[in-house]
């Protein structure tokens, strides 16, 4: 079974342990009709190989892909390219339970090859709908036997149009700031600041295509919504307190993505800087990490 479809009646999810346990499509019922929330990665002629990845054993970059952690120096492969989103995204998830709301998956970096992190760990992901609500709980636990830094995000994409052409959509979430990205390769180049009028999503605000943003925020406060007024339909965050950051893409493209997370883009390089408030932790041997993100959406 390379995929799984959960459901509540009004909200529906393609999951796929084959490929990341990631989420290939979410719908949502509207008049008798299927509105593609998220772009559905099964469809041909969609650019996204998933609607929603798992970035595990950390979110987003590291810088160069080199870090030193507890004294000992560390280099990941792909390093020429910072290396992104972990190494569990494209890799084989097993089932672990299955019924029409729920779904649950475990990965296990034992069972792989070529794993790009020096710690073994294990993972999983829950997923559920109910209530209108898409959850996700994921946990990531140090099967090592030496302390191991730690962290993973979502990776959610939306649509920008539902029912109308080029409609208008919506974004509000607050932060405590926004890393500059000085050399615009999505590395953190000092302490989070004020975002700018640009970055500044505290109140409402009207989404550009044409302006291009794939920044890094902290003090993620966990809430936040989208919304499409012509569609009249609202999708409202609801994350733990472990998701004190946010990545917010918004390509010239006919998807964004608004990605919550526990640690920030290059968090391992300042894991010891408490005025970076980078939001990896360190897990001892046997510690796990638990953190949940839902989306709630609605017909207003």
């Amino acid at each position: 079974m390379s995929e799984v479809i959960i459901n509540d009646g009004n909200l529906k999810s393609i999951i796929s342990p084959d490929y990341g346990a990631a989420v290939l499509a979410l719908y949502f019922s509207k008049d008798d009709h299927e509105i593609a929330i998220m772009p559905d990665a099964t469809q041909k002629g969609c650019k996204l190989d998933a609607s929603s990845f798992l970035m595990i054993p950390y979110s987003n970059r590291i810088e160069n892909g080199s870090f030193t952690f507890e004294g000992k120096n560390y280099q990941l492969r792909n390093g020429d390219k910072h290396s992104i989103h972990g190494d569990a995204r494209k890799r084989k998830w097993n089932y672990e339970k299955v019924s029409d709301s729920k779904v649950v998956c475990l990965f296990n970096s034992a069972e792989h090859e070529n794993v790009n992190w020096p710690w073994p760990f294990t993972a999983k992901v829950e997923y559920s709908i109910s209530d209108n609500s898409f959850t996700s709980k994921v946990s990531l636990k140090n099967e090592g036997n030496t302390p191991m830094p730690a962290g993973f995000g979502w990776h959610p994409y939306y649509n920008r149009s539902l029912t109308k052409s080029n409609e208008a959509v919506h974004i509000q979430f607050k932060t405590n700031g926004v890393y500059p990205d000085t050399d615009g390769n999505c590395i953190p180049t000092g302490c989070s600041l004020p975002p700018s009028d640009k970055l500044d999503f505290s109140k409402e605000k009207l989404l550009d295509p044409k302006v291009h943003i794939d920044n890094c925020y902290e003090g993620y406060n966990g809430k936040g919504y989208i919304l499409w007024s012509e569609s009249k339909i609202k999708a409202s965050y609801s994350c733990s307190p472990e998701c004190s950051h946010v990545i917010f893409f918004n390509p010239d493209e006919t998807f964004f993505a608004f990605e919550p997370a526990t640690n920030a883009n290059n968090g391992v390089n300042h894991i010891n800087d408490k005025n970076f408030n980078s939001g990896t932790v360190t897990l001892q041997p046997g510690e796990t990490l638990t953190a949940t993100f839902a989306v709630k959406v609605e017909n207003l």
